[in-house]
């Protein structure tokens, strides 16, 4: 919600990318259907991603589990390594050109990593929806969680305006 509120236009443009995704990878194929969902998605997190020297995503089967469509954007590029990369069927990594401004779209399930950053600064905006409300708490919860087989809502729901009232138990 406070991206949202301070710079509103970049948030409906950031937003706009998720139309972008190959939608031939959303059930299976059929345009239409595929568009009806891109439509009803919502903001699931919005995460700056600072990287440095020595770090990196090095997870190839690394995953956005509970997301729909994943959007980087690079937002400085003097480094070297960290190179971000898809695992394609068969295994194989293949790294995707980068350059500061540019978007890449994917679906949240595909599996993706980053190399490790040998020198310089990496800095990436990371956007992430679901089919969830938009979240407004400060982590990439889902509100609400189970605690002893009960469901209960997160600590910054519990205590932010926002959130509680966008939850039903």
């Amino acid at each position: 919600g406070l991206f949202r509120a301070t710079v509103p236009e970049l948030h409906r443009r950031l937003s706009e990318l998720r139309h972008r995704v190959d939608v031939s990878r959303f059930d299976g194929g059929d345009a239409a259907s595929a568009s009806e969902l891109l439509r009803s998605l919502n903001v699931r997190c919005i995460e700056l991603h600072d990287g440095r020297a020595g770090g990196s995503l090095n997870d190839p089967r690394h995953f956005d589990n509970g997301s729909t469509v994943t959007v980087d954007v690079l937002l400085e590029d003097s480094f070297t390594g960290g190179a971000f990369g898809t695992t394609e069927a068969g295994g194989a990594l293949h790294e995707h050109e980068f350059s500061v401004g540019d978007a890449l779209v994917f679906p949240s399930y595909k599996y993706h990593s980053v190399g490790r950053i040998t020198g310089g600064r990496r800095r990436t905006l990371v956007l992430e929806f679901w089919q969830g409300d938009e979240n407004r708490c400060n982590h990439r919860c889902e509100l609400i969680r189970p605690r002893a087989g009960e469901p209960y809502l997160c600590e910054d729901a519990q205590t932010s305006d926002g959130c509680a009232g966008r939850v039903s138990v």
